[in-house]
């Protein structure tokens, strides 16, 4: 994959799901592929992850997960210098669906690991109140990025806590 701008949605049937069943997670695939997404699994998203972070051009680029659990391929451990952390760090995007992301870790065949909430404290450096439901607001990076409503949200992270 050639680096620079990319937007990718990750998607692959060898690896589990939380909160998002495989169904619906086959829909979401299907919706950004038909908005121009490049459709990768999970092999294929930690070589352009490991690629956009060595060459220090993550700016740019988005990955989409249909599937609501870590990949051990981009996350080895719940730990701060993860893969996709880096990434993160220059200035890649994640939009992530569905259970507390870094939750748990995926592996081939389905396997699961849970790490509960370290995992996000560890690999994004926040946490998320597990309250229910509270009303989310739109930071001015979310009305750049055209989002208009508030919501009733779920697990949410306060601005203080974001990195």
């Amino acid at each position: 994959m050639a680096i620079g701008a990319f937007k990718l949605i990750y998607y692959d049937i060898r690896y589990p799901t939380s909160w998002i069943d495989k169904e619906a997670s086959k829909r979401i695939r299907e919706y950004f592929v038909n908005k121009g997404f490049k459709d990768v699994d999970a092999s294929e998203l930690a070589k352009a992850i490991d690629e956009a972070v060595k060459a220090r051009r993550a700016a740019n680029t988005v990955v989409i997960f249909a599937q609501d659990v870590a990949l051990a391929t981009i996350v080895y451990g719940p730990f701060s210098d993860a893969l996709i952390r880096r990434y993160l760090d220059l200035g890649g995007r994640v939009v992530w669906m569905g259970d507390t992301p870094f939750y748990y870790q995926g592996h081939f065949d389905e396997k699961i690991e849970e790490w509960g909430s370290i995992g996000e404290q560890e690999v994004l450096g926040v946490f998320t109140y597990p309250t229910w439901p509270l009303l989310v607001g739109v930071t001015p990076d979310g009305l750049r990025w055209g989002l208009k409503l508030k919501w009733a949200g779920y697990r949410p992270v306060a601005l203080r806590a974001a990195i």
